[in-house]
């Protein structure tokens, strides 16, 4: 390939033995050789220093497990006897990822695009059936139809005023799964939206961002069609920093987040309220006292939703609320002095978030 691009193609084939002996039944035993082959290709290309595409793929091979295959039905839990398929292909998984990225010094614009997408040939699910005394029998099976994807892209541009930086982030995520319910198969289709722009503005000793958000989630079974939803989730988020020239530092976040379409009793509305004060102390300031508060309008609460091709769970869990604390940490070097940069304020955003601006201070 030329200077600009640079290629990798490979495989790796390791030897797999699966083993299993019943003393008083040899018709059942298991006796598996295999070869577990994955081949990669790896390739980039530079357009300049600072723009740049990848593309990696890497396949794997997986055998199924021994339960999975044994023949024998396990009885151990009544209500839920389970029965291996010893006929079971192996599990081929593709993984495709690609990314583009694009700086331009003058302008300090970046782009990013991202994507990867997963496919499993011969993947293995659990077949579920019912039988009339209300137990279970689950057995194993090989499908194919499963795969999940996701493209992401992230851009970031100063205005003609420096001090101003808008960007923009955009995720899709969509998945297809298989299941079976006592016996009946069912395809279930994920997709997911997330629109997140975002204004910040960053004086010598001041930082503010605005950034709201709206993520829309659809969810379609090919047989359980009482089971498809739509949700939306909508919000935003500020958050806020003030530095002074003698070490203290104030920060605050507001974040604001609303559902509709979970089941009865999931949907919220939250408003999430953190502020943090600091001082820095000692001539190199290395010595930081700081008091945090975390969700002052004790709004919190968490909804996890859960989705597969047998059930769609809408689950609500206890998290940490309201709480507060009082730190003292300092900060010293034993490298030299200079080789480690100062980080204003204690820790950047006090332990609240990430995100553009990190470590500034007055200048």
């Amino acid at each position: 390939m030329g200077p600009a691009s640079n290629l990798e193609v490979g495989v790796s084939a390791v030897p797999q033995m699966t083993k299993s002996v019943y003393l008083d039944n040899s018709d059942k035993n298991i006796d598996r050789w295999v070869w577990n082959f994955a081949p990669f290709l790896r390739y980039r290309y530079k357009f300049s220093k600072r723009s740049s595409i990848q593309l990696h793929y890497n396949g794997r091979s997986s055998q199924p497990s021994l339960k999975q295959l044994q023949p024998v039905l396990d009885i151990s839990n009544p209500t839920n006897k389970v029965q291996g398929n010893p006929n079971l292909d192996p599990t081929f998984n593709h993984s495709l990822m690609i990314r583009f990225q694009d700086f331009n010094v003058e302008s300090q614009r970046s782009i990013m695009l991202m994507g990867n997408f997963q496919y499993s040939q011969n993947a293995i699910i659990s077949k579920v059936m019912y039988n009339e005394d209300g137990t279970r029998l689950t057995t194993y099976e090989n499908v194919n139809g499963v795969w999940n994807g996701r493209v992401m892209n992230m851009f970031s541009m100063p205005l003609r005023n420096k001090k101003w930086t808008v960007s923009n982030h955009i995720f899709a995520n969509a998945s297809r799964s298989i299941g079976y319910n006592n016996g009946v198969r069912n395809a279930a289709q994920n997709i997911g939206v997330t629109e997140s722009p975002s204004i910040a503005f960053r004086p010598d000793n001041f930082e503010f961002e605005l950034r709201p958000r709206y993520s829309l989630q659809s969810t379609h079974n090919s047989m359980q069609k009482n089971a498809n939803q739509l949700v939306h989730t909508y919000g935003g988020s500020a958050y806020a920093t003030y530095y002074t020239s003698w070490g203290l530092t104030l920060q605050t976040d507001v974040n604001y987040a609303a559902t509709e379409g979970y089941a009865q009793g999931f949907d919220t509305r939250t408003w999430i309220w953190n502020a943090s004060i600091s001082q820095q102390f000692l001539r190199d300031r290395s010595l930081t006292l700081a008091l945090k508060v975390y969700d002052i309008l004790d709004q919190r609460n968490s909804i996890r939703r859960n989705v597969s091709a047998n059930y769609i769970d809408d689950t609500s869990y206890n998290s940490l609320t309201r709480y507060g604390m009082l730190t003292l940490s300092w900060r010293f070097n034993s490298f030299g002095k200079g080789n480690t940069p100062s980080v204003p304020g204690g820790g950047g955003r006090g332990g609240f978030r990430g995100g553009p601006g990190m470590g500034r201070g007055p200048r």
